[in-house]
């Protein structure tokens, strides 16, 4: 199949009104049209005037939830795709089941359930692994749904590149991937970006370049995820406080622009700001701060690289205080200053290839 989810699964859950499904005529009208006198033609028009309408909108003037996967690249080894599902779509809160063995990077802030797993929040600090045949639950966090672009490998292909990330088994899963998500660094975060505009570009990359950009992305998100894994082997978190890191992410996702204090965060999470500082940072390894400005400057490279603003309402807009801040902070995570990169045909830089981010994370 061409896409990650067995869409015949998804048949009838869309089942939305349209004319003619309207309901049967109530006993009341009936009686009320079969039994009343005949008038004059303009007594009949307005007593039909004043007869409800069957709607009460034209529902051509309201938009309907939307859902759209396409695979934007494909060959026998990899494929590329684009997913936007609208929150109030049938198929939002519960999945098909997915037909690639393939990772996911979030445009949109939404929490996952996996059938097995504590949920998560996923969004662009986050990479999400799916194994072929799995469904998950889907809760909303933002306006938008879920938007996310994703990238699936042949499944001996990514059987080759676990076995290289994760020799000793490393975690119990029922699925090939042994993980459900990770949190990414800046450089894998960037090449995603640049690899999906290169995949949907009219004048496309060589296929070659594409596919070997795929295994590579898969294979950087895979170890990136075994050595996540490694370090959060000691101290042993409670699921308490992983409840609670949970709940500031879920804070942080959908309100990462606003000029929120520690201290706001904290009556929202209902906890003391000590504890929401020592909490957070020993379940994800990041400080509040450093997890807020990736996900600034991940938004700010989505409008610098596909929207009109610029570069000024771009920074006021996403929270930094000046223009200046904004592209000291953008030049140190991804490698190169948005204006340079908006004059660029895509996020691969001016020199066309992704530039080396100065930060770690």
């Amino acid at each position: 199949m061409r896409s990650p989810y067995d869409h015949r699964a998804e048949r009838g859950l869309n089942r939305w009104i349209v004319a003619g499904d309207e309901p049967k005529e109530s006993s009341r009208a009936r009686l009320h049209r079969t039994c009343a006198p005949s008038s004059s033609p303009r007594s009949t028009q307005l007593r039909r005037a004043a007869v409800p309408a069957r709607r009460c909108y034209d529902a051509r003037m309201v938009p309907a939830p939307q859902f759209h996967d396409e695979v934007v690249f494909e060959s026998a080894l990899v494929r590329v795709g684009a997913f936007r599902c609208d929150a109030d779509h049938a198929a939002f809160r519960q999945s098909a089941p997915i037909v690639n063995h393939c990772v996911w990077f979030s445009r949109t802030p939404v929490v996952i359930q996996p059938q097995h797993q504590r949920s998560f929040v996923a969004n662009a600090n986050t990479a999400t692994f799916y194994n072929r045949g799995e469904s998950f639950g889907r809760r909303r966090v933002a306006a938008q749904g879920d938007e996310s672009d994703w990238f699936a490998v042949e499944e001996s292909l990514a059987c080759r590149i676990v076995d290289a990330c994760s020799p000793s088994g490393g975690v119990e899963h029922a699925g090939l991937f042994p993980w459900s998500h990770v949190a990414i660094d800046s450089a894998t975060y960037f090449r995603q970006r640049a690899l999906f505009e290169a995949a949907t570009s009219a004048s496309r990359a060589d296929p070659f370049s594409i596919e070997e950009g795929v295994i590579d992305l898969v294979e950087r998100a895979m170890r990136q995820a075994s050595s996540a894994s490694r370090g959060r082997q000691a101290p042993r978190v409670s699921s308490r406080h992983r409840v609670l890191a949970r709940d500031i992410e879920l804070v942080l996702s959908g309100e990462f622009a606003r000029p929120l204090s520690l201290t706001d965060l904290a009556g929202r999470v209902g906890a003391s700001v000590y504890h929401l500082c020592r909490v957070f940072r020993a379940v994800t390894g990041s400080t509040m701060h450093q997890y807020r400005r990736h996900l600034r400057l991940r938004a700010a490279l989505e409008a610098v690289t596909g929207g009109d603003a610029t570069i000024t309402q771009i920074a006021v807009g996403l929270g930094f205080p000046s223009h200046s801040h904004f592209t000291n902070a953008f030049r140190a995570e991804f490698g190169v200053l948005p204006s340079v990169l908006r004059r660029s045909p895509s996020p691969r830089g001016p020199g066309g290839t992704p530039p080396r981010p100065v930060s770690a994370r």
